[in-house]
């Protein structure tokens, strides 16, 4: 949110106190224990020198540097966790989060959280269990960001007694991905991260209070946290949130998506100049980030220009209706945007197009390396300088005003502070500045977004517009070896540059046919699973049959439905008709010939999927796949289920509507002018779904969709291309195809202009809180 400045003043420095040659980082004072914001009284006062941005760590202390990790332990002596803990660099000692529960190894809990401490930034990160039960209580854990931008993990294992640390990082490639990924996890919803209640409010309960002042106490494992720089002030009252040591500007959750923010962007964009494709996109990767989906000013004819440009490079062009999108350049550039950017998912989940254009704490971590990319292209083009150069930012940076008076420093400043300050150099400035935000890169260039967007539109070519230096020739680093560091290290895939890069056409080597995946038949060919990702996903509804299915040997078709309220005795099944089709079914994600959660493979077309216990959890989406085994036809296929959600079919208007005189409904079809009255809800959470296809003979027409009466609170929200039913993120992530009407009360209306015939408009009722009475109706006019 943005930060009224005190008394409406701006006092601005001058140039000499912030020059980026003077590697000076112009900011407010460090505001006292007491919180009081003092806004400085003289411009120099703005300014703390850094001379060496990156000092290493001070000496007897730990470098963050994992290649010097067991030289330094060999040299030291030291023979477990509580020493290691003792030799970690005093800003380590202040950069924690305490993991109440874990998703990867499942021995945190209250009493015995787990510890994750990162350096003075978050290239270099360590986790290291509390639990004395655990069989890796002496086994550190750590992650580390190398000069080429690959993560590297490495288990320390003290449990010997002699220090071994492992040669690779296979073991956690399972969950880290490969290439690895810093993190992963339930994410910003970490559960028990002290600091974060579950909704991002960040504010401590007391079982954590408890347990915080047990560690304040020294009363709780003094191996684990006797080192911790715990401060007196909002650290364990209940109710609000955790600041870390001499880092009053944010709570200490916030601290930590900065830091993984400008390491992760780091990594990205250090790979990404090793490609081929690399100089020549730059512009238009901006064009498609923050000209379309940031400010949204691109023209149709430059977004044309960048899909044929896309194309012709033998990329893939994934946007709305197959235009281009910014992801698709980062394909081109080598990288998997959807294994780089959504660090809430595990490597092995679905990711959507909602986790690619995420907005979290982690603070838009695409905007960290769209910044990076913006000032090469400024250092090259005189023309984009000028443009940084003769503007302000239009977001202050402290609450004291905007120190920088053009914006081309003010982003100088955020590229100095995100990817060049390093260890104590950088801790140096996390304690001494009050609420500088470091991120906000995009709204910081609101003056420009005409003058910016169209220079990028006028220079859409296989050419750049500058001038760009040879890409990044990091001198290797000696290999560490664990325990024989004269022997050479095995090769790790995710470190290893001298390798040819593979293809820069966004899918690898469309020459090369795809090998069969045999599964349990040997004789045929699996389809990939691009191929199946590119099916329509057609609806089913509870309990409705999709009949007379038809299809020749080979070829698929893929379905959803939404299982909502409280479900028993899920049951899939096809039947009838003539042929052999399989039934692959899975819960929200797509299955495959390889991958699903049932697959009875019986001869025929008739099979069954079965899934019984409401432990399970049952509800959510589920898709079913047919894969036609030969030709098959007159097939239905049926999705039901045991309802127990509390739906109520008797009359609840008093009169009022289709409900005085129509039973409830929901998982149909909606008719043009023929109101339905609406299955209640017994509380928020549910959800109610409906459809509507026009004829041919009302295309082009117009749409809306209208409910009314009735008591409680439900929303509209109409998908005209999602492929699934519409819910909320869809409605925030894409506006461009999921309409929605979220006023209080039930009067809602979505109006759909040019509408089309022949498809289905899928209709979702979120229930915001009970509700019942209420009457969906659709017109066409």
């Amino acid at each position: 949110m943005r930060i009224k400045t005190l008394n409406n003043k701006v006092t601005k420095p001058s140039k000499a106190f912030c020059s980026p040659l003077l590697l000076s980082l112009c900011v407010s004072l460090i505001c006292s224990v007491s919180h009081a914001n003092t806004c400085p009284p003289a411009p120099e006062k703005f300014a703390v020198p850094i001379p060496n941005p990156d000092p290493g760590s001070p000496n007897g202390k730990l470098p963050l540097d994992i290649n010097k990790v067991m030289p330094f332990i060999k040299e030291k002596g030291i023979r477990n966790a509580k020493e290691f803990i003792d030799a970690l660099p005093d800003s380590m000692h202040k950069n924690y989060s305490i993991i109440e529960k874990s998703r990867a190894l499942g021995q945190t809990d209250i009493n015995h959280p787990g510890l994750l401490m990162f350096g003075s930034d978050a290239r270099f990160m360590v986790n290291i269990s509390t639990k004395k039960s655990d069989p890796r209580y002496e086994i550190v854990d750590i992650a580390h960001l190398d000069n080429k931008g690959n993560w590297v993990f490495r288990a320390l294992d003290f449990s010997s007694g002699t220090p071994k640390m492992g040669k690779n990082d296979t073991d956690c490639q399972e969950c880290h991905g490969k290439p690895a990924r810093p993190f992963w996890g339930e994410y910003l919803d970490w559960p028990g991260i002290f600091s974060d209640d579950g909704r991002g409010n960040e504010k401590i309960t007391n079982r954590q209070a408890a347990t915080l002042t047990r560690i304040k106490q020294g009363q709780q494992n003094n191996e684990r946290f006797h080192q911790l720089k715990i401060p007196d002030y909002y650290f364990d009252k209940a109710g609000t949130a955790m600041h870390l040591p001499n880092h009053v500007y944010g709570p200490a959750l916030t601290i930590f998506n900065n830091e993984l923010a400008g390491a992760v962007a780091s990594s990205i964009h250090k790979r990404a100049k090793k490609s081929a494709n690399y100089n020549g996109l730059r512009e238009e990767y901006l064009a498609l980030s923050y000209c379309d989906t940031s400010a949204g000013v691109l023209s149709q004819q430059a977004k044309d220009k960048i899909k044929q440009l896309i194309e012709s490079k033998k990329g893939k062009t994934t946007g709305y209706n197959g235009s281009a999108h910014w992801s698709d350049i980062l394909s081109l550039w080598g990288l998997d945007p959807k294994h780089e950017l959504p660090l809430h998912k595990l490597s092995t989940e679905d990711v959507k197009r909602q986790d690619l254009d995420w907005n979290t704490g982690v603070g838009r971590l695409r905007e960290v390396i769209d910044l990076a990319i913006l000032m090469e292209l400024a250092k090259e083009n005189n023309q984009l300088n000028a443009i940084l150069a003769g503007n302000p930012s239009s977001w202050s940076m402290t609450s004291c005003g905007n120190p920088f008076s053009t914006l081309k420093d003010h982003l100088t400043h955020k590229l100095f502070a995100n990817f060049t300050l390093r260890n104590e150099a950088r801790q140096t400035a996390r304690e001494s500045y009050y609420d500088i935000d470091y991120l906000r890169i995009h709204q910081s260039m609101d003056y420009i977004t005409t003058s910016f967007c169209n220079l990028l539109s006028e220079n859409i070519s296989e050419d750049t517009i500058g001038t760009p230096s040879k890409p990044d020739d990091d001198k290797p680093t000696p290999p560490d070896n664990g325990d024989d560091n004269n022997k050479p290290n095995p090769p790790d895939d995710g470190d290893d540059h001298d390798k040819p890069n593979p293809p820069d056409d966004g899918d690898g080597d469309n020459d090369k046919p795809n090998p069969p995946d045999d599964g349990d038949d040997n004789d045929k060919p699996t389809p990939p699973d691009d191929d199946i990702n590119r099916l329509p996903v057609k609806p089913l509804f509870k309990g409705k049959p999709a009949s007379n299915l038809n299809d020749s040997q080979g070829k698929q078709q893929l379905y959803t439905i939404h299982v909502h309220g409280k479900p028993s005795n899920l049951k899939f099944s096809v039947e009838g008709g003539q042929g052999d089709v399989d039934l692959y079914v899975r819960h929200n994600k797509k299955p495959n010939l390889t991958q699903f959660d049932c697959r009875p493979l019986e001869h025929g077309t008739n099979e069954t999927c079965l899934f019984k216990n409401p432990k399970m959890g049952l509800a959510g989406s589920w898709y079913v796949l047919l894969n036609s085994d030969k030709d098959f036809s007159g097939v239905t296929l049926t999705a039901d289920y045991q309802d127990s959600d509390g739906d109520d079919h008797g009359d609840h208007d008093n009169g009022q509507g289709a409900c005085a005189h129509q039973k409830p409904s929901h998982d149909v079809a909606i008719f043009d002018s023929k109101p339905l009255c609406v299955t209640p809800a017994p509380n928020k959470d549910h959800y109610r779904h409906y459809y509507i296809r026009l004829p041919q003979t009302d295309a082009g027409k117009t749409l809306e969709i209208t409910m009314k009466g009735g008591t409680g609170n439900a929303d509209l929200l109409v998908s005209a291309d999602l492929g699934q039913f519409p819910h909320e993120e869809h409605y925030e992530s894409r506006p461009d195809i999921v309409f929605g009407s979220t006023n209080p009360g039930n009067t809602e209306k979505v109006t759909i202009k040019n509408a089309k015939a022949g498809k289905d408009y899928l209709i979702t009722l979120p229930a915001v809180s009970a509700h019942k009475g209420i009457t969906i109706t659709a017109s066409v006019r």
